[in-house]
């Protein structure tokens, strides 16, 4: 198979996970959640956080080896845009990433965040994800 110079940084590999920490098996993604929990102390028959707050994580690389932006979907139950809101902390801790996605050159590029009902990723969120990069 022969690339040509660029091709490789356009094929993509992207994979949605669900972010539980109370090791609930949610319906979005196609690995199970990481669960977070300390093996030498006694507990019950589950141990886990327990939290029924379920983020969906979208993460990926090109076949040039650049990671693309991390993308976070969130719990929002908000009406309007003007209402939506999320800790600044967790902005904070998120990383950026260097690439070319969708640049002429290589890049910056921010963690993405997205806000709906469900924190699910559906066509509308994939589309914002791909389309509305800075």
């Amino acid at each position: 198979m022969i690339f040509f110079t660029g091709q490789k940084k356009r094929i993509l590999n992207l994979d949605e996970t669900d972010g539980s920490l109370d090791n609930t098996k949610g319906k979005r993604g196609g690995r199970p959640p990481l669960v977070f929990y300390a093996k030498d102390i006694a507990g019950g028959s589950t141990a886990a956080s327990k939290s029924s707050y379920t983020p969906t994580i979208i993460c990926g690389s090109n076949a040039d080896g650049e990671a693309l932006p991390p993308h976070f979907q969130l719990k929002s139950t908000a009406q309007s845009t003007t209402r939506t809101c999320f800790s600044i902390e967790f902005i904070a801790r998120c990383k950026d990433v260097w690439g070319t996605f969708g640049h002429n050159k290589r890049t910056l590029l921010p963690c993405t965040f997205g806000l709906n009902e469900k924190a699910g990723m559906n066509s509308v969120e994939l589309e914002k994800y791909f389309l509305e990069l800075p």
